[in-house]
């Protein structure tokens, strides 16, 4: 079901996100547009560790199921809670606004990522959930 929100990129287009506010373990409702680079919209890049973890997560995008890995799931569950400019400003996220199952687009994509994080309002670094810790440093 995820191609289903995948309408086919023209020109200098990227896709942006725009993630609904939310409490922690509230359902992740997001909208997704096509938005020229060259208009220079006000983003935030999400860098994230993709992880190898096979369990898929089900978001809400354009009022349609779409599954991401946990790494992601949490860090969006946590961002649009602790930071308001993750709800403010539209969200560029790989996973989520290349088409992962177009090989052409993805190259491309790919291609111009040094572009789209360069581009970006800000970049967040996401390395995963806070692990507690035992003993102090």
């Amino acid at each position: 079901m995820d191609n289903l929100i995948y309408e086919t990129l023209v020109g200098t287009e990227i896709r942006l996100l725009k993630v609904c506010p939310g409490e922690i373990g509230d359902p992740i409702n997001c909208e997704i547009k096509r938005i020229p680079l060259d208009t220079d919209p006000k983003y935030i890049a999400l860098s994230y560790v993709w992880g190898g973890n096979s369990t898929k997560y089900k978001i809400d995008i354009n009022n349609r199921d779409f599954s991401i890995g946990e790494n992601l799931y949490f860090a969006i569950d946590q961002l649009r809670h602790y930071n308001k400019k993750f709800v403010r400003y539209f969200v560029w996220i790989d996973a989520i606004c290349i088409n992962q199952n177009d090989t052409a687009e993805k190259s491309k994509q790919v291609g111009r990522m040094l572009e789209i994080y360069a581009r970006a309002h800000s970049t967040i670094a996401w390395l995963g959930r806070p692990e507690p810790v035992d003993e102090p440093y």
